[in-house]
């Protein structure tokens, strides 16, 4: 009498077993889970990928293809999409158990905060700078990996939790894997301007102009004392919603940064976001990581050895998202 399961409701009948069956890895995850980058290590042990950012169309167009590579005699395949629904994991199963050849799933749970760290890096990566809005729709034509934050959020919501019963051979979870930084790596700090660097004299949220700037006494003093003679990189952030409703100008934005920066005595590099109140569809707007991104790529940091000053529980949000050491503002300046 035999001891094997029954096939799960609507999956075809296995071909008869080979000598060598091989198997089909169906990795499954967020975007920006990281599964490229263990598919890649798959493909260097000899796996065939199959990818719909590489192959286009749609993710159901893959499973044609996993079809003619397994009818070619290829018995290992790597397939690296998403794949948060269980009618689209079935459609797999089913393809490479009409070949016999058994279907592991590798789940990469990858913490939704980390995926949106990955997808702002991957976008610095390959566009030299953040998209937001049109120019992210635009982009996201010819670069799959180009979307903004509300893309993971969906995913999250809709996922489906890959099971044994499903008709994997087995489901094997794994924790997301940062690669370790560079040895030049460089070490930062940021420090956010609105309510830290400088503060508004009407009492505004933030400066309006170079005459509501007022620098509290003492900061430039501690800035220079801590970077010290080791050169550290200083930075500033700020999310500036007026830029967005056209109250305040780019222009004039620059003027107030660099306004600071002479009342405090240290040349700061300034990054901001520059997008309304509303629910964000950029990148750039703390706790969400884009800012951070930006100067990691740009200048080859180390997250490790980054220190954030802060002001509030968005900023070490933001904070805890990108790696760095946090601060609050009272703390730092003492």
């Amino acid at each position: 009498m035999s001891d094997a399961l029954p096939p799960p409701p609507g999956l075809p009948s296995p071909a008869p077993p080979s000598a060598d069956p091989g198997d089909v890895v169906l990795i499954v995850g967020l975007p920006g889970a990281g599964k490229s980058t263990l598919a890649a290590e798959y493909v260097g042990r000899g796996y065939a990928r199959l990818n719909r950012d590489d192959a286009g169309g749609r993710l159901r167009d893959l499973v044609p293809a996993l079809d003619g590579l397994l009818r070619q005699g290829r018995r290992q395949v790597v397939l690296d999409n998403t794949y948060g629904a269980r009618a689209a994991r079935a459609e797999v199963i089913a393809a490479a158990r009409a070949h016999a050849v058994p279907v592991r799933c590798v789940w990469l749970r990858t913490a939704l905060e980390q995926a949106q760290v990955n997808v702002a890096r991957r976008l610095v990566r390959r566009h030299g700078r953040l998209l937001a809005g049109p120019e992210l729709k635009h982009a996201a034509k010819a670069d799959p990996g180009a979307f903004g934050p509300e893309v993971l959020v969906r995913h999250r919501r809709v996922f489906e939790p890959p099971r044994a019963d499903e008709g994997f051979a087995a489901v094997e979870e794994r924790p997301f894997r940062a690669h370790p930084a560079a040895v030049d790596a460089r070490a930062a700090l940021l420090v956010r301007y609105e309510g830290v660097l400088h503060v508004s004299r009407s009492g505004a949220r933030a400066p309006r102009d170079v005459g509501d700037v007022l620098v509290p006494a003492g900061r430039g003093a501690v800035l220079r004392r801590h970077l010290g003679p080791a050169a550290r990189l200083v930075f500033g952030y700020s999310w500036r919603p007026d830029v967005a409703t056209g109250a305040l100008a780019p222009a004039a934005l620059d003027a107030l940064f660099d306004h600071t920066h002479r009342e405090l005595g240290v040349e700061l590099e300034a990054v901001h976001c520059p997008h309304g109140e509303e629910p964000p569809t950029c990148w750039c707007r703390p706790p969400l990581p884009g800012l951070g991104a930006l100067l990691v790529e740009r200048h080859g940091l180390d997250p490790a050895r980054c220190l954030l000053v802060g002001a509030d529980a968005a900023d070490l949000a933001f904070a805890r998202r990108m790696g760095f050491a946090f601060k609050s503002a009272d703390r730092f300046f003492g």
